[in-house]
């Protein structure tokens, strides 16, 4: 599995997909749902809003399937992969047919760019007003002009620590293929 390639995209482009659904534009990622691979404790913590837990020892079962995964897969949703170890679920899901996307980063590092309007357990909701504030305050100070932002570790804040971000260093030299929506290109 690890020489295998699979989709990924960053958290920017996935709050602009939640803005776009908000604002009534189409949106490369409709239908999805959200992953967290996270220990259980983690997740009850916080998570990105909407997030289904997924314990991913289940993957070594013969039923590995939730009912929200099987939903997915039968429905055609594309299925938003984050947490400590989800470059091996999303590669595993994907080898078995569905369309998994490794959503890049870590719940400190989303929380250092969106540290409100994200997450819960504080809403139950995104914040769309907030997230394109933040979005867009972003793209002004890396003078980006309406390209969507990458993952980097400029743009992460200083409080994630010191294991995070060699984990991210980790993933970018062993990067794989990130995924272009249809019609993206600029």
């Amino acid at each position: 599995l690890s020489e295998e390639t699979y989709p990924s995209i960053s958290i920017y482009q996935l709050v602009q997909s939640i803005i776009d659904v908000a604002e009534g534009r189409p949106s490369f990622m409709i239908p999805f749902i959200l992953v967290d691979v996270r220990d259980y404790s983690c997740f009850e913590k916080e998570h990105i809003i909407g997030a289904c837990h997924y314990n991913s020892a289940l993957l070594a079962r013969n039923h590995f399937e939730t009912s929200y995964l099987s939903e997915a897969k039968r429905e055609r949703k594309k299925v938003l992969i984050y947490g400590e170890g989800a470059d091996r679920v999303t590669a595993t899901l994907y080898q078995r047919g569905y369309e998994a996307i490794l959503l890049r980063g870590s719940i400190n590092g989303f929380k250092g760019v969106f540290p409100t309007g994200l997450l819960s357990p504080s809403l139950h909701s995104f914040d769309v007003i907030t997230l394109r504030s933040v979005l867009e305050e972003l793209r002004r100070k890396k003078g980006t002009k309406g390209k969507l932002l990458h993952s980097t570790m400029s743009t992460r804040s200083r409080s994630v620590d010191r294991v995070e971000r060699s984990k991210e260093r980790g993933r970018a030299v062993s990067a794989k293929r990130p995924w272009i929506p249809p019609g993206s290109v600029s």
